[in-house]
């Protein structure tokens, strides 16, 4: 018997509250994998990290009932569609207080982020963490998403996180006068916008800034 299907381990595993998985999955610890993650009911806090994404892995995971309270998702270096991301996401939406997407390629051809964005908004009542780095969309290479058109007037490249005492101003109103600010993520070189954070409660007014910048994209 497996040591992972042992009552002993199962009985341990079972009081998990964190995990934090990286790896490059095979075919052969497909199952495996799914299985340790679907055997952790105390589960608050998940760190999924893959080298070169794992659409499958994703799509199983997302029908995983078991997964529904989470307080903090990490996902990164991922490929996901845009049902299985949203299922995964509004099942743990009563809980979910931190998100971090980095790395993340839509893998359905005519998926959108604008789509997950408007799936959100409206359903997330803890959500104070948000960051996103590096999405696409479309296909693996090509598609990669721009939050510069989330500024009204362009911005000289700086550090790559800008601190809350910019005085950047914003295409909507509503996130221009918002008390905590969105704070953008710079590529080294050039002035494209690949990322941003939020921490702070107007998150929906986020989530809308986002679905009008994804639809432009």
């Amino acid at each position: 018997m497996p040591l992972s299907q042992t009552p002993a381990f199962v009985k341990s595993w079972s009081q998990v509250e964190e995990l934090m998985l990286d790896s490059a999955i095979t075919p052969d610890q497909l199952d495996w994998l799914l299985h340790l993650v679907s055997s952790t009911p105390k589960l608050r806090k998940l760190s999924l990290g893959f080298y070169k994404g794992d659409q499958m892995f994703m799509q199983l995971l997302s029908a995983f009932h078991t997964l529904y309270k989470l307080e903090e998702l990490r996902l990164k270096s991922a490929r996901v569609t845009v049902n299985a991301l949203s299922s995964l996401l509004l099942r743990n939406s009563a809980t979910l207080h931190s998100l971090s997407l980095q790395h993340i390629a839509l893998g359905d051809y005519e998926g959108r982020w604008s789509t997950v964005f408007q799936n959100m908004k409206g359903h997330f009542p803890c959500l104070q963490n948000l960051v996103l780095f590096w999405l696409k969309q479309g296909t693996y290479t090509d598609g990669l998403f721009i939050f510069s058109m989330l500024l009204k007037y362009p911005v000289s490249p700086g550090s790559e996180v800008r601190g809350p005492n910019d005085c950047l101003k914003y295409e909507s109103p509503q996130i221009d006068s918002m008390e905590d600010p969105i704070r953008l993520r710079y590529w080294p070189i050039g002035q494209s916008v690949l990322g941003i954070e939020y921490h702070g409660k107007e998150i929906d007014q986020v989530l809308g800034a986002l679905v009008i910048t994804a639809g432009a994209n």
